[in-house]
Formats: C-alpha cells, sequence, structure tokens
C-alpha cells in the first residue's frame, strides 16, 4: 500500500496506474478462472458422494438440477444488474 501511495501526488502516478490496471485485471481474471472451476467440481464431487451414501439418483438429480437453475439465475441477475448500473453510470472512454 506504501508503494500505491508514494506515487499518488507526482506526475508518475497515470504510468504507474496505466501499469497497475491491467496487471490487477489479469490476476482478478486469473482467480476466477481458476476458482470457479474447482468450485463447480467440489459441489459436483460432494452432491455425488452424497449420492453414494445414500444410495439414491434421485436426491443427486434434483440438487444438481437446483444448482443449474441457481446458477442460471445468478448470472441473470448478474447481467441485468451489470446492464443496470452500465445504463446509469455509463464510463466514457
Amino acid at each position: 500500500m506504501v508503494a500505491g501511495a508514494l506515487p499518488a501526488g507526482s506526475a508518475a502516478a497515470p504510468a504507474a496506474a496505466s501499469v497497475a490496471k491491467p496487471v490487477g485485471r489479469l490476476w482478478l481474471g486469473s482467480l476466477t478462472v481458476t476458482v470457479v472451476p474447482l468450485v463447480f467440481s467440489l459441489l459436483v464431487t460432494g452432491v455425488r458422494r452424497a449420492a453414494e451414501q445414500a444410495a439414491g439418483r434421485r436426491l443427486a438429480a434434483r440438487a444438481l438440477g437446483w444448482f443449474a437453475v441457481l446458477l442460471l439465475a445468478a448470472a441473470l441477475v448478474g447481467a441485468a444488474a451489470t446492464a443496470l448500473l452500465l445504463h446509469l453510470a455509463p464510463r466514457h472512454f
């Protein structure tokens, strides 16, 4: 944080920001790409093990169905919220 605060008042601040912004986006993108498949596989594995222990495929199918429905709903809400927020506060480049 100190390294980020040092150039804040200097003339080098825009140059430092132009370098840090793409690096930060790449870092967050790589975290997302890594975490999402891990969470999905953990969920599928957990449901599968629960189904094996309960010896019921119906529970696993229902859980995966609910997961798919909730995932779709979350994606739609996220897309709608993003569109609304971009409409309310557009970015000017």
